[in-house]
């Protein structure tokens, strides 16, 4: 029996949740229904929409459907008010069902919110991925190293492990990671609200 549904975006965003709840709720059943797309998206792309009404299926069960979704560059508030109106025609989402990447306030992305769990130790090791990046960016040769290089330049560093370094297989219960970190709250209090009566 599946507890909940939780709507992300793609591999890396499942890997992490999974971990998250595996730490904090290991009994629950959980379902990732992954949309492939952030949820500004999610208003002209009618496969994701149906994927996630298909597997939901019935309406009583968008009751504990969950959306994680990156803001990118909208706001905390559009990007609900995106994936409310991506579904309008299927049932009624509420907004407290969805959380905004990184933070459930401002925009970003789920690098947005890795970066921000980097235990101080390393802080000053990434400000160095950081002027890498910088550095390779302002060069005139169209490149651009983003957040999501970055987290994978860093996790490759200091495990010296490529394959197990992008996002989709990347480890979080480590020294390189603080899952303490205040950063991490709004997401653990936003599972933790719908969560908690089905642990």
């Amino acid at each position: 029996m599946i507890d909940f549904y939780i709507v992300v975006e793609g591999d890396d965003d499942e890997n992490f949740i999974k971990q998250l709840l595996n730490n904090e709720f290991p009994a629950l059943t959980v379902e990732f229904i992954q949309t492939e797309t952030n949820a500004s998206s999610l208003l002209t792309s009618n496969v994701a929409v149906e994927l996630v009404n298909t597997v939901v299926s019935a309406e009583e069960n968008y009751s504990k459907t969950l959306f994680i979704l990156d803001t990118d560059t909208r706001s905390s508030q559009e990007t609900k008010e995106a994936v409310i109106q991506a579904f309008s025609d299927f049932t009624k989402i509420k907004a407290n069902n969805i959380f905004a990447m990184p933070n459930g306030r401002g925009s970003g992305c789920l690098e947005h919110l890795l970066i921000e769990l980097i235990p101080e130790n390393y802080a000053e090791f990434h400000e160095c991925v950081a002027s890498y990046a910088r550095c390779v960016n302002n060069l005139p040769l169209n490149l651009d190293v983003n957040e999501k290089e970055r987290c994978y330049i860093y996790t490759a560093s200091l495990t010296r492990n490529n394959q197990e370094s992008s996002g989709s297989k990347r480890n979080y219960n480590n020294e390189f990671w603080d899952l303490e970190s205040e950063a991490l709250t709004p997401l653990l209090n936003f599972l933790k609200q719908h969560l908690k009566n089905e642990s």
